[in-house]
């Protein structure tokens, strides 16, 4: 008996169908992976967008927490904000006030500072008003503008005064500040880079304003002109003094918004 052999195939309809839904399902698979992949590119954009608000804000706002009691002051339309910072808090338990003579040695309790002697530093004792801070040179012959000295060498327990030094007023809480120069930050352009700047090294000024912009190092750009502000509510009675800030991050078209208050804990 002979035997029948059965071909196994496809007929060109079959074919073409199975390529119509091969490519139907190709069309959506790749949309599907292109739009997965765009919104993780999405995604990872506005985190990196978010991300940089949160750490330039925090930055900010932990240098503030350390400034001056009352050295902080806004200029430029509050776009800049200006403080000193402080190196170290001490009590003190002598030191040349005023009614006392002057002297050039500030005797501490207990402070472990050292310098690392990179930077001019100075004393303050009671800093009340902030005029006093930033005007007139240190060892001004007028007593009610003796805020401020440069320290020649902090050794010890003993902060030795670049000159003979009388201090206006005698601190509360008998607490002496060692500082540095001032700090500003600023929204600003510098080579056609529009961004928030941070300011140092440029001395202590009588007048707020802008520093030179050799004295300038870029903290983040990209920044928005719009509901960019330093606000400044000084201390009462029953609180602390009070930094608010806000500024936007442009990243792709985004804006992302940071806002900010920070609590001055430092007080004279």
């Amino acid at each position: 008996m002979q035997a029948i052999t059965v071909v196994r195939g496809f007929t060109l309809i079959e074919l073409i169908i199975v390529i119509v839904i091969s490519g139907i399902i190709a069309a959506g698979s790749a949309r599907f992976i292109s739009h997965t992949a765009l919104g993780y590119v999405a995604t990872a954009a506005r985190q990196g967008g978010a991300a940089t608000g949160v750490v330039v804000a925090e930055k900010m706002s932990r240098e503030l927490r350390s400034a001056l009691p009352n050295s902080i002051r806004t200029y430029a339309g509050n776009s800049c904000i200006e403080f000193v910072p402080v190196l170290h808090a001490a009590k003190y338990a002598s030191a040349p006030v005023v009614p006392q003579s002057s002297g050039t040695t500030v005797s501490l309790v207990n402070s472990d500072y050292i310098s690392d002697g990179s930077a001019t530093e100075y004393a303050i004792i009671y800093p009340v008003d902030a005029n006093k801070i930033y005007s007139l040179p240190a060892n001004s012959t007028d007593p009610s503008h003796r805020t401020r000295v440069e320290i020649a060498q902090v050794a010890g327990n003993v902060i030795t005064l670049s000159a003979n030094h009388q201090f206006p007023a005698d601190s509360p809480t008998r607490r002496v500040f060692i500082v540095s120069q001032p700090v500003s930050y600023c929204l600003n352009v510098i080579s056609s880079v529009r961004g928030i700047y941070r300011y140092s090294g440029y001395g202590f000024n009588p007048s707020a304003a802008v520093p030179n912009a050799n004295k300038a190092s870029l903290l983040v750009n990209n920044i928005s002109t719009n509901n960019f502000r330093f606000t400044v509510a000084p201390a009462t009675l029953v609180r602390n003094a009070l930094v608010e800030f806000s500024f936007e991050v442009e990243m792709n078209n985004e804006k992302f918004r940071m806002d900010r208050e920070v609590q001055i804990r430092n007080v004279p």
